[in-house]
């Protein structure tokens, strides 16, 4: 379904929306990366703390 959308009667304007647009992918891509490489980072060492958490006798906090 191919819908076309009038932003604007200003060439202008539209080129300003889909410049925004672009900016927003780019931000967004950016974020999902940022977000992967601390996932990446981060859950060894909460997995590694959520170990020694259950060991029996063991007086450790849960974080």
């Amino acid at each position: 379904m191919a819908e076309r959308i009038i932003l604007s009667e200003k060439l202008e304007d539209n080129k300003a929306a889909a410049e925004w647009g672009m900016k927003q992918a780019e931000l967004i891509k950016k974020g999902e990366e940022i977000t992967r490489r601390l996932v990446e980072k981060y859950t060894p060492i909460i997995l590694s703390r959520n170990m020694q958490g259950s060991i029996p006798g063991e007086n450790s906090r849960n974080l």
